[in-house]
């Protein structure tokens, strides 16, 4: 008798999750749509990924990306299709970072992903807004309705106390 309400409880909290997840589907596509034709936001869509084809191109800005992590991060997404800003300290790391990705044949590009480097020194408040400038002016000079910055990967190695947004630029110094 135990089994047989273990396994009528079992089937009908699954069958219970996928009206949920149905319902939660239907809800936040309808909430998605609302947004875009009212308050101009974006798209709705199914996929979680990229499409050239589709509505329109994510972009990424990744501080660091000379480091392994950021390295492997930069290629990952722009192989999948997204718009990669790669902070680099010189120019030479910004050349190899853009050169590993159109030189290696198994990054094959069908998703339309970039990698553009641009000098970004994580301890240089200078260099960051000049970065921030640069890619603002890049996604204005591009389609803004094609391409959007989602996200701003942060590697920088500065250990710091405070939450960044409230702490002033002059209090941030370069790591010793």
């Amino acid at each position: 008798m135990n089994h047989a309400l273990y396994t009528l409880a079992r089937h009908s909290l699954y069958l219970a999750n996928r009206l949920y997840a149905q319902w939660s589907f239907c809800v936040n596509y309808a909430l998605y749509t609302f947004l875009y034709l009212f308050l101009r936001g974006i798209p709705p869509t199914t996929s979680t990924r990229p499409s050239p084809g589709k509505a329109w191109h994510p972009a990424v800005f990744i501080s660091d990306a000379h480091s392994p992590v950021g390295k492997a991060t930069a290629l990952l997404l722009a192989q999948s299709g997204y718009v990669v800003f790669a902070g680099v300290p010189t120019l030479a790391e910004g050349a190899a970072l853009v050169d590993a990705f159109t030189s290696n044949t198994s990054l094959v590009r069908t998703r339309g992903g970039t990698i553009h480097s641009l000098l970004c020194i994580s301890a240089d408040p200078v260099s960051i807004r000049a970065a921030a400038t640069t890619v603002a002016q890049s996604l204005d000079a591009t389609n803004p309705r094609r391409t959007k910055l989602v996200a701003i990967v942060c590697l920088a190695h500065l250990e710091q106390i405070a939450p960044l947004e409230h702490t002033s630029d002059t209090s941030i110094s370069p790591p010793s």
